[in-house]
């Protein structure tokens, strides 16, 4: 086995990617017995193919994850990623889960969450920095 001689900046091969997902995933089933996981996403476009607002994530063993939720900024305060986060808590729901995670900086989102109710259990400051990570959390 050879080792790359430098650690590589930008966008990986998404085949690359993909093939790291799987791996980690199958460790993990392995490695709890838990094989309920699941991909979550939802994307909402104008008439013209834009972005109009994202979420991506995932459920597993009893949790559901959001990894990524954007909504353009012309759409925000119209109730579009309200009813995008509770769609999610919903079909995660239906999925069995009884948690939701996310996380968000604190110069995003943590307002908009809080009122929706989650909870901050955690938090790495000065990330980036000025700003801190939050770790969210809401029981279903």
């Amino acid at each position: 086995m050879t080792l790359p001689e430098n650690v590589l900046v930008g966008s990986p091969p998404s085949e690359d990617r993909r093939a790291l997902l799987e791996e980690l995933l199958e460790f993990n089933r392995s490695a709890t017995g838990l094989t309920d996981d699941e991909e979550l996403y939802w994307f909402i476009r104008d008439d013209e193919g834009g972005l109009i607002a994202g979420l991506y994530g995932w459920v597993w063993g009893g949790t559901c994850e959001i990894a990524l939720f954007w909504v353009r900024e012309d759409r925000r305060g119209q109730g579009v990623g309200g009813r995008m986060l509770e769609a999610v808590e919903n079909k995660a729901r239906e999925l069995g889960c009884h948690q939701m995670v996310l996380r968000t900086h604190s110069f995003q989102a943590p307002v908009f969450y809080a009122t929706r109710g989650y909870e901050e259990v955690g938090a790495i400051q000065d990330y980036p920095r000025g700003h801190a990570d939050l770790l969210l959390k809401k029981s279903l």
